[in-house]
């Protein structure tokens, strides 16, 4: 009798922990398909990830809206080759909020100069209508690792997270609506 209940424990116990561990599960395959339909310029896939009013912040400091990153990659003035990561690492804010941090390196061929590079990456997704979605994107060339980066959350009124990188303020994050 004490076997059946000792099994019984365990099993729903191991399915707590598997339901514990399925948003970060679904916001990395987000962060997966993101590089998958960016490294093929598959535009509809995009449409899908990408948040309507997506903030995207290239390694360079130019800045993009979902149609103008999407244009952008219609065009040709965008172009991703490749996108392998070699990091990711996703955090949960709330159940609806997450921020991955990652590194990856890229191929990209901007304005058609082939380059390879190795970036350290910041998405914020939020779940909107039962799809993660990428809602803002920033990028730095990978000279200030990920390992220094620190998050500090405030837990009070609302749920907020200052994100530095090498100790330069990225951005707080906080709750999102």
């Amino acid at each position: 009798m004490h076997f059946l209940i000792r099994i019984t424990v365990c099993l729903a116990l191991s399915g707590l922990l598997a339901l514990a561990a399925a948003p970060e599960a679904a916001v990395e395959q987000a962060e997966r398909d993101w590089a998958a339909a960016v490294a093929k310029s598959d535009l509809p896939a995009l449409e899908l990830v990408l948040a309507s009013d997506l903030i995207y912040t290239h390694s360079d400091g130019a800045r993009d809206t979902k149609q103008s990153f999407i244009e952008g990659l219609r065009s040709g003035k965008l172009k991703y080759l490749k996108v392998d990561h070699t990091k990711i690492e996703v955090h949960m804010i709330k159940s609806d909020v997450a921020y991955v941090l990652s590194r990856a390196d890229l191929r990209v061929a901007p304005g058609g100069k082939l380059m390879e590079v190795q970036l350290t990456m910041l998405h914020v997704f939020v779940k909107r209508q039962g799809r993660w979605q990428l809602l803002a994107h920033q990028s730095g060339m990978r000279d200030v690792f990920m390992d220094d980066a620190k998050l500090t959350s405030e837990q009070s009124q609302g749920q907020a997270a200052v994100v530095t990188f090498g100790g330069v303020l990225l951005g707080v994050l906080g709750t999102h609506r």
